[in-house]
């Protein structure tokens, strides 16, 4: 443990849109790497991320995954979100979520990766994070 806290030192600025459909926990099928922390860098933390539907959303999962470098593309799930039946329109808004306070250390090399367990388009975007 540091007697000095360590604070982020660059940003993340991670974001991208998932449509392919994956009802597997294991790590097969199609994972989209969300964020890989720099291998030569310190780690990175990610402290929010947001869900965002782009078309309606029938009841189903996001899945998150971690994976170690040289693990052979294994996926490791990590957290499951639900998703929530939505029909957007000009009073009712299309799904989102933010998962705050997630307090996630991405050890260098690590991937962060999310699957959705539906083909529906939803943008995924950390909104809060840094490497260290």
């Amino acid at each position: 443990m540091s007697a000095t806290p360590q604070y982020a030192s660059r940003p993340i600025n991670a974001a991208l849109q998932i449509q392919m459909a994956n009802s597997a926990r294991d790590g097969s099928g199609q994972v989209s790497t969300l964020y890989t922390a720099d291998i030569a860098g310190a780690g990175a933390r990610i402290d929010t991320i947001q869900l965002a539907a782009v078309n309606a959303t029938t009841a189903g999962a996001v899945r998150f995954f971690l994976r170690e470098p040289g693990a052979g593309m294994t996926w490791r799930f990590f957290r499951e979100v639900p998703v929530t039946a939505a029909v957007p329109g000009p009073s009712a808004p299309a799904f989102s979520t933010e998962l705050t306070n997630l307090a996630l250390v991405v050890a260098p090399g690590w991937s962060l990766g999310v699957a959705s367990e539906r083909a529906e388009g939803l943008n995924v975007l950390v909104t809060n994070g840094g490497e260290l």
